[in-house]
């Protein structure tokens, strides 16, 4: 019993000793397996951190050629850059320098187009006192009328007077004095037809012979109308003959008459008709000229602006005729019926508009420079004719000057 319990005990040990020894020789062939398997994996560790070092060591190369060209890149992009700020600097001091010659030749041409502007004016100066200086008034017992003359194939006024060789030039410089028709000698006598007759007493600033209640006698005894009688003696007092128009100083008896009479004879009945007529057919030239009808206008104005009846009423006078006889495409005698207007008118309020028309005939004539060079004039002679001086822009733009 003992023995056999011994031999169990002998086979358990054996068998725990078989068991420990397998156990041990499984353990160390599993670390042997392990142990190759590490190897293995630090050799291709090895490998690869030889072929990173391989490629660290090529890559470094290459990126010190590219680093090295990119260097070279941008010092040339440096230099260039350089070489460009000098070229912008260079044209920079050019151009200031041709600013600078080119304000250098503007103000050299303002002196010169300023001495261009003074020799202009001399010029048309000179030529306006040729031209206008050319052509005297005609009196109407000597004179034929305005359109007899410039239809005439003789007359010299028209082509020889206002003609050069581009075509009329009628310059007005503004300074030119304004030529009065002729006057009779002022006299300090009264003469009266009639020793009978009474005598008016006229202000100088009545247009006409209207009797002044309370008026002193002029002249020693002669008796004064109190007040307007009917059928009063005709006197005729010349309209050049009395001075400008002044204010009458009033006192306590009454108004000052100043002024004198001046040639007081008595008035044909054909004088006063012709005068009638004159004022009559003006009127009716006026009527006519606002509706269009040019051809009335001519034939009432024709031998009364010849005759020279009109009176103050001459400007308005040439006026009409002129732009009458520009209408009727009577170019010549338009352009000699409006200059010989300006000529003795050149202040009057018609002055701009004659000086317009003018222009409109010379152009029409062919004469376009001429026409062109009048409707400069008009800005400068008459500022203050803002009709006019529309007219004549619209004229320069439509005549291409």
């Amino acid at each position: 019993m003992v023995t056999s319990q011994v031999e169990f005990g002998l086979k358990a040990i054996g068998f725990s000793a078989v068991v420990v020894l397998s156990w041990a020789c499984l353990s160390w062939s599993q670390e042997g397996a392990e142990g190759d398997s590490v190897l293995l994996e630090l050799r291709q560790l090895r490998s690869e951190v030889d072929f990173l070092r391989n490629q660290v060591e090529t890559g470094g190369g290459v990126a010190d050629v590219r680093f090295d060209d990119l260097q070279r890149r941008i010092d040339k992009v440096l230099e260039d850059a350089a070489a460009l700020a000098t070229e912008a600097s260079t044209a920079k001091r050019q151009a200031e320098t041709a600013v600078s010659r080119v304000l250098a030749l503007e103000e050299q041409l303002s002196v010169m187009q300023a001495g261009v502007d003074v020799l202009a004016t001399r010029l048309a100066s000179l030529e306006s006192d040729t031209i206008f200086g050319q052509t005297e008034e005609a009196t109407p017992d000597e004179g034929e009328s305005v359109a007899a003359t410039a239809e005439s194939p003789s007359s010299s006024l028209v082509v020889g007077a206002l003609s050069d060789e581009d075509g009329v030039s009628v310059p007005l410089p503004k300074d030119r004095a304004e030529r009065l028709p002729p006057t009779r000698e002022v006299t300090t006598e009264v003469r009266v037809a009639d020793e009978t007759a009474e005598v008016i007493a006229l202000p100088i600033s009545s247009p006409g012979l209207i009797a002044m209640p309370d008026a002193r006698p002029l002249n020693g005894d002669l008796p004064v109308f109190p007040e307007a009688r009917p059928q009063s003696p005709i006197r005729t007092i010349s309209p050049g003959a009395l001075p400008a128009e002044e204010p009458a100083q009033t006192t306590q008896e009454g108004p000052e008459l100043a002024g004198t009479f001046v040639d007081l004879d008595p008035v044909t009945t054909a004088s006063s008709a012709r005068s009638s007529e004159a004022l009559s057919g003006f009127e009716d030239s006026r009527a006519a000229f606002a509706t269009g009808d040019f051809a009335r206008v001519v034939m009432n104005l024709q031998e009364i602006v010849a005759a020279g009846d009109l009176g103050p009423r001459a400007p308005e006078g040439y006026y009409m005729l002129g732009v009458a006889y520009l209408r009727q495409d009577r170019y010549p005698t338009a352009i000699q019926t409006l200059a010989i207007g300006l000529r003795q008118y050149s202040t009057s309020p018609f002055a701009g508009p004659s000086l317009v028309s003018l222009a409109d005939a010379l152009n029409a004539n062919g004469q376009t420079t001429e026409s062109c060079r009048l409707l400069s004039f008009v800005p400068i002679e008459y500022p203050n004719d803002k009709q006019a001086v529309t007219d004549a822009e619209q004229r320069t733009g439509q005549f291409g000057c």
